[in-house]
């Protein structure tokens, strides 16, 4: 685990530093529409945060980082806006700000190969996130259908004979 590892005490407030940094400017930047009382735009929200989780990645510069499973996060609060552009949006957003994050573990800190996931992992992590996205257009796709009223057919346990 990255955060047992012994570091200098300067690196650590420093990683520190920086998160809380980036997450007062989402804060601000949020009360800043707020205070404008501009509308919410949804996809505004959605990329916002996966900038965030992005951030959050990049500044731990842990190429093993649990971090990543935050994209899932995403995903899942994009269904509960019940839209299924916003589902979309979401899915290919995280896959990107995950494959950034992959590109800039190799290319911009250069981690040797057997520091780094296994190209395997990467490419299952991916997939993963794909596979959210499709289940997480199924949920909506069926709320939005009780919400109109169809009925769902639910199999009876117990069939009288």
């Amino acid at each position: 685990m990255s955060f047992l590892r012994w570091q200098p005490l300067h690196r650590v407030y420093d990683n520190v530093t920086v998160r809380v940094l980036v997450a007062d400017l989402d804060v601000a930047a949020l009360a800043f529409l707020e205070a404008k009382r501009a509308k919410r735009d949804e996809q505004l929200v959605n990329r916002r945060r996966l900038l965030l989780v992005t951030a959050l990645l990049v500044i731990g510069r842990d190429p093993k980082s649990t971090l990543a499973v935050l994209t899932f996060l995403v995903i899942i609060a994009a269904a509960l806006r019940l839209s299924l552009p916003l589902v979309y949006a979401a899915t290919l957003g995280a896959m990107a700000a995950y494959a950034f994050f992959l590109g800039y573990v190799r290319f911009g800190l250069h981690v040797a190969d057997n520091e780094r996931l296994s190209r395997p992992q990467q490419i299952v992590f991916l997939l993963a996130l794909g596979a959210a996205g499709l289940l997480a257009g199924q949920v909506v796709r069926q709320v939005r259908r009780l919400l109109q009223g169809y009925p769902v057919q639910v199999a009876d346990e117990q069939e009288k004979t």
